[in-house]
């Protein structure tokens, strides 16, 4: 059990660590081109490119795409896809329009607020029990995300708080974590089929996307060489890898609540990806953030180490 638990911390920490950079290689392939085709191209990209992947990981192909194509033509899971496709097209416009309006570290800062709001839904819908430890720890989350927004109001004013954009980024948060809590329900499934069923719903969201593009009459479809490259790093490096080790560790480890408190490691990376390729924030904020970290993880090994105890005692 002990061993499970560490491995699946591992795998959790590789996932976050690979989806560091997403925020700015997504910001740089949207740069130049309307809000509707990003998201399009983002969720044809990166749902195909998933797919392929967990397609060629797949031991028995033919087997795999048999049971996939007969789970998802049962109705209760092809209701749950749809409002999950739904919720990820309008998820990834209110993403793109407040990245697109506002800086990359603003839009992270509230867009990695969907563990808080994970773990909120996992408490409602999936009943789990979340000890005292988290809810400490969850405490930390709010002083970290507040001392980051007061820290340089130069940057970050009350205004830009209050803007319209960055409420879209409140609500992508709030359907990020309620795909992600929608897509645990599913657990009769394992590990490779749930990576095909994500994918699948990304690409359903990107036709939702692109049925929206041919209803408005959207005149600018094409892309550069870059940005297809960008979108294919971002399918394949934020997406496809991270998604197969975020899932192996839920496997490992059957806690979505305490696995979710991981993803907080995200803005540390996500604000040097910032710094490098969008030269938007200083180290002070990684830093600070790292600090944040370094006392989440303390926390989670005092509550680990509490449990040990109390197991032992128990025991004896």
């Amino acid at each position: 059990m002990k061993s499970n638990s560490a491995a699946a911390y591992l795998f959790k920490f590789l996932a976050v660590l690979f989806g560091a950079s997403e925020p700015s290689i997504f910001m740089l392939a949207i740069e130049d081109i309307p809000v509707e085709l990003g998201v399009m191209y983002f969720c044809l990209f990166g749902g195909f490119l998933m797919f392929v992947i967990n397609f060629l990981l797949a031991k028995n192909k033919r087997c795999q795409i048999e049971l996939l194509i007969k789970e998802v033509r049962t109705k209760s899971v092809f209701v749950r896809l749809s409002l999950i496709a739904l919720a990820t097209s309008v998820l990834y416009v209110c993403y793109t329009l407040a990245m697109k309006n506002q800086t990359v570290t603003e839009t992270v800062l509230v867009i990695r607020m969907a563990p808080l709001f994970a773990i909120v839904f996992a408490l409602i819908v999936l009943r789990e029990k979340v000890r005292s430890w988290y809810l400490l720890i969850l405490s930390f989350v709010l002083g970290f995300v507040g001392v980051l927004f007061i820290q340089d109001l130069s940057s970050l004013s009350i205004d830009s708080l209050l803007s319209y954009f960055m409420i879209l980024a409140l609500v992508a948060a709030l359907l990020l974590a309620l795909s992600n809590v929608l897509m645990r329900q599913l657990d009769q499934t394992s590990a490779l089929k749930k990576n095909m069923i994500v994918s699948l719903y990304l690409i359903m969201a990107g036709c939702l996307v692109l049925v929206y593009n041919l209803m408005i009459g959207l005149d600018e479809w094409g892309i550069s060489v870059k940005q297809v490259f960008y979108f294919i790093y971002v399918g394949v490096f934020t997406l496809a890898i991270p998604s197969i080790l975020n899932l192996k560790a839920y496997e490992l480890l059957n806690s979505f609540s305490r696995l979710a408190f991981w993803d907080y490691f995200m803005p540390v990376g996500a604000m040097i990806f910032a710094y490098f390729l969008n030269k938007e924030v200083g180290f002070d904020y990684a830093m600070l953030a790292f600090s944040f970290v370094l006392i989440t993880v303390a926390a989670i090994l005092a509550d680990r180490s509490i449990e040990k105890t109390k197991q032992t005692k128990e025991a004896s």
